[in-house]
Formats: C-alpha cells, sequence, structure tokens
C-alpha cells in the first residue's frame, strides 16, 4: 500500500497534538492509541485510512482547545480574589483587560489566568497602598 507526504503528515501532527495534550512517554503512548480505538475501532495509526485520521485529528484538536481553557479552579481563586480585594466586575474586567488584555473571565486561556491570578496575588499581598482609593 503506497503512503504519501499525506500520510506522513498527518501522522506528525497526530503525534504533535497527542504530545501537546497527553506529555510524552509510555503512558501517553497508551492514552493516544486509547483514544484512535474509541474513534475509529482501529488499534494502530499506521492502519488507519486518509478520513479516519482526519477524524483523529479534528477530534485532537477540540481536545487541545478544551485543554487551554481555564478551570473551575482558576475561576474560583479569581473571585475569591476579587472579594478580597473589595473589587466589583467593573474593576476586575478592567484590571483583567490591563493585565493579559482579556476582558470575560470565564474565556480565559490558562496561562493568561494563570498570569491574572499572580497579579491580584501581588496586590492583595502588598495591600491597599499601591491604589488610589483601593481600585486599580
Amino acid at each position: 500500500m503506497g503512503r504519501g507526504r499525506g500520510y506522513r503528515k498527518d501522522l506528525r501532527a497526530i503525534w504533535a497534538m497527542a504530545h501537546r495534550i497527553f506529555g510524552q512517554g509510555q503512558e501517553a503512548y497508551e492514552e493516544l492509541h486509547y483514544y484512535v480505538e474509541m474513534w475509529t475501532g482501529k488499534t494502530s495509526l499506521r492502519t488507519l485510512t486518509a478520513q479516519e485520521r482526519r477524524e483523529v485529528i479534528q477530534n485532537l484538536r477540540r481536545m487541545v482547545i478544551a485543554s487551554n481553557v481555564i478551570t473551575e479552579g482558576q475561576v474560583y481563586r479569581i473571585r475569591a480574589l476579587q472579594r478580597r480585594l473589595g473589587w466589583g466586575d467593573q474593576e476586575l474586567e478592567r484590571f483583567a483587560y490591563r493585565t493579559v488584555g482579556w476582558r470575560e473571565i470565564p474565556t480565559l486561556s490558562r496561562r493568561k489566568a494563570e498570569r491574572l491570578i499572580r497579579a491580584m496575588e501581588e496586590i492583595a499581598n502588598a495591600g491597599p497602598q499601591r491604589f488610589v482609593n483601593g481600585t486599580p
């Protein structure tokens, strides 16, 4: 069975996304194969048809996007810091925009949420002297 450049390109894309989602090592390898079998019914990446490879790639893309969304724990921490600082929703949105360039807390990426939490913790630990009237 002849395999062209599209085959190797698809497999590289599958492995790249799998490493991003599952990490590396034997457990990541097993995790990827578990999902491939669940989605296609096949146990080997080499036996996937072009259509099945595209389906696996699409499903992995969805997982990459989902793995980058803010967690419930991060939302809880942001709201707890918001209460501790005495900020309303407008102050939080304004500060989030200045800090990470994004206003809507539920749609932040995990990385931006981490940056926002660190910045809010710095303010909470520094006390109100850094701001006029205690607002950012």
